[in-house]
């Protein structure tokens, strides 16, 4: 195996010396975890990896992602978090992890694991840029992160510690065993790279396919049933007449609430933190929440749900969501995709089906409109 068919993964950046300890600690200990999900994979053994919450629950930190328990009352939970970090040691500049010679299986795993690192090292990186410097009368200065960076940085570490962990449980030890065998990119079997073990709920909001409650709830398949239609129809149709989007454009961001909750605005995944029609976490879902109290609508109402998505595309860290959404105003797979890609964040295990999902129910759109569908909008920007 030559120094080339090896990385190192894993490694997250460091947060600005200002930051709370116990969001500093976190960060730490959440290295260690994740740096264990990459050796776990690559040496064959994923069944072992251990859910991050259970991590520090088993050392007496009771609500590890709650940010009261982390960062409000952290001088209760310090000495338990460093037991954590004692047992999960991260390496400064990431593991070693073999990537060449090995199959799908794992290098689906690696791809999407390595999303979610990079995805959290953006949000630590911008964390420096949002340092604010204050002037005290005595001549002296002190630096501080805004309350939203520092909730942005927590929930992105749950995020990332949630999506790595979805993607080591989701690869079998079997499949992890017989990737790990083949040479070069052939392969020494003839199933999918699960061998039909489907992959685990998928966290989201970012990210993943969560399997929603309740039980009898099906992500959803490729081709719209005659009972979905009148649901994603009214969908489409809101999304076209009150936020101005075209059809395509409605159809492929209908065909992910369908993936992600099923239509259902009480579903809930990832052990019941993920929340909604599209599944939103953390943050994420508070946001919805206080949206929701603020504007004085139903929770229970799809329509306030969909507000809400296109208000998170209106501003924030899923600006280039609107941005890739209205690149391509015609094509409903596009949309779905980028939507997928840039808002979901999901897994990508679905991402083609909610693509063919997003096709087939603008074709059958039209025509129950007599294939006279509207046209679309010359002003394709996403709008409140």
């Amino acid at each position: 195996m030559s120094p080339s068919d090896t990385e190192k993964k894993g490694d997250l950046n460091e947060l600005p010396g200002c930051a709370p300890e116990g969001l500093k600690d976190l960060r730490t200990a959440a290295e260690g975890i994740i740096q264990d999900y990459y050796h776990l994979l690559g040496s064959g053994n994923p069944s072992k990896a251990p859910d991050p919450q259970k991590v520090f629950q088993a050392k007496g930190v009771a609500n590890p992602d709650q940010q009261a328990t982390m960062l409000d009352n952290y001088d209760s939970h310090e000495e338990n978090v460093e037991k954590v970090k004692t047992d999960y040691e991260a390496q400064d500049d990431g593991v070693s992890v073999t990537t060449g010679g090995v199959g799908d299986a794992i290098k689906n795993a690696h791809d999407a694991m390595d999303k979610s690192v990079d995805r959290l090292n953006g949000k630590i990186d911008a964390a420096h840029d949002a340092v604010v410097t204050e002037e005290h009368d005595d001549g002296t200065t002190s630096k501080h992160l805004p309350d939203h960076t520092i909730q942005t940085v927590f929930d992105g570490i749950w995020e990332a510690l949630d999506e790595t962990y979805a993607e080591v449980s989701g690869v079998s030890d079997k499949a992890a065993e017989e990737a790990l065998s083949i040479v070069g990119d052939e392969r020494t079997y003839n199933q999918s790279p699960y061998n039909d073990t489907p992959p685990g709920s998928y966290p989201t909001g970012g990210p993943g396919d969560a399997v929603a409650t309740p039980a009898s709830y099906s992500p959803g398949t490729a081709i719209v049933s005659t009972e979905d239609e009148p649901t994603a129809f009214a969908m489409m149709e809101y999304l076209i007449n009150e936020h101005g989007f075209t059809p395509a454009q409605a159809a492929g961001i209908v065909a992910n609430a369908k993936f992600e909750s099923g239509f259902d605005v009480e579903a809930t995944g990832d052990s019941g933190t993920a929340h909604g029609l599209f599944q939103w976490r953390f943050g994420r879902h508070q946001g919805l929440l206080d949206f929701a109290g603020q504007q004085g609508e139903d929770l229970g109402d799809w329509r306030t749900h969909i507000d809400y998505m296109v208000r998170e595309m209106n501003g924030g860290s899923y600006n280039d969501a609107a941005r890739v959404v209205n690149n391509d105003n015609s094509s409903a797979a596009a949309v779905a995709r980028a939507f997928d890609e840039d808002y979901e964040i999901s897994s990508g295990h679905t991402t083609a089906d909610r693509e063919s999902y997003a096709d087939d129910l603008l074709n059958k759109w039209k025509a129950a409109k007599g294939d006279t569908a509207s046209q679309p909008s010359t002003d394709t920007s996403v709008v409140v």
